[in-house]
């Protein structure tokens, strides 16, 4: 189902008003391309290895990494280790249902891609919209950018068979490559977890070649499929003080004019499209289940059993029954595509 622009920009325009007052106390999850400080890491079709501040030291004989990485400015370094990224405990189950998998699969086709064209996908988290590029005929090469050591482990193996693809462990909004890298970025449900960074996109069209295309997609208006932003600022100060502290520390501004943003950052030709899908679940624990498997996790995990239990008792009391009893799902995603 397609939906004009304007609408959901009116949509937007009330959710602000009616939000704002609790905002800065609403979760806003810092996802998989958050900028911190991370050692940048390359995974190859072997392990993955640790990237060095000299690109030089990189792998010689890695093809993917030589060609996007081997003359381009130095790699983001960090003292983070492995496997301590809050996403890592998500790793195994994200894109497990196609609730999940099919947003980004949505992106790849509204941006289009082509025969043959390069293809980053900031913030790949487990690989689903790289992967789904990679569906493309005679698909071009491509490299996923994740701060987890988890999830790019995890897109590794989903990924076995399919050569053309290459991992980065690095900053999503402080990318490895060098200018004019890549005919296509792709951000699945990430900018909004770069708190809707305009040096982010900057950056982003800085990688790309001209005429490049960037497509990104953010969580559209009434989807039923997360656990409602209400509850979540509702349940807030039932979480324990050093978890409200974070994410508070986490939040962001309310989403901004799509079109206006991208093109003030130098992209052309921008568009927005919101898409959604209706889905049914056998049962509410089911619905409940999917809540662990994203960034949601990060808030519930914060709760006491007895908090825990009453949110969960107040969501489910929400969601919607079909006739048979099924639980009926909307899924709204909004859709923006530009060209530098």
């Amino acid at each position: 189902m397609m939906s004009s622009y304007p609408f959901v920009r009116a949509h937007q325009r009330i959710h602000k008003r009616l939000l704002l007052h609790f905002w800065r106390a609403t979760l806003v999850l810092v996802g998989s391309a958050v900028s911190l400080s991370g050692r940048a890491t390359y995974a190859s079709s072997g392990a993955l290895c640790q990237g060095q501040s000299d690109i030089g030291q990189l792998r010689r004989n890695d093809s993917l990494a030589s060609h996007w990485l081997g003359n381009n400015r130095a790699v983001v370094e960090t003292t983070r280790c492995p496997g301590t990224d809050r996403w890592d405990v998500v790793a195994e189950s994200y894109g497990a249902t196609p609730l999940i998998a099919r947003l980004a699969k949505g992106l790849v086709e509204e941006v289009g891609i082509r025969p043959g064209e390069s293809v980053v996908d900031l913030g790949t988290g487990t690989g689903l919209a790289l992967l789904a590029a990679a569906q493309v005929p005679d698909a071009g090469p491509g490299v996923g950018v994740d701060r987890s050591l988890r999830m790019l482990q995890v897109a590794k193996e989903r990924a076995a068979g399919i050569d053309s693809r290459g991992w980065v462990r690095a900053d999503a909004g402080q990318l490895p490559f060098g200018d004019a890298s890549f005919d296509v970025a792709v951000a699945a449900s990430v900018w909004q977890f770069l708190g809707y960074s305009t040096a982010a996109l900057a950056e982003w069209r800085r990688v790309l070649r001209p005429g490049g295309r960037l497509g990104l997609s953010v969580p559209g208006p009434d989807s039923s499929a997360s656990l409602p932003v209400d509850l979540r600022a509702k349940y807030f100060s039932r979480l324990a003080p050093s978890v409200q502290d974070d994410l508070a520390a986490r939040a962001s501004a309310p989403m901004p004019d799509l079109v206006e943003t991208v093109t003030a950052v130098g992209f052309s030709q921008a568009t927005v499209t919101i898409r959604s899908w209706v889905d049914t679940l056998a049962s509410a624990e089911d619905w409940w289940a999917i809540q662990w498997t994203h960034a949601v996790r990060f808030f519930l995990q914060g709760l006491d059993a007895d908090s825990l239990e009453l949110l969960k008792a107040e969501a489910l009391e929400r969601l919607e029954c079909s006739a048979t009893g099924e639980i009926v799902v909307t899924t709204k995603v909004l859709y923006c595509t530009a060209q530098r």
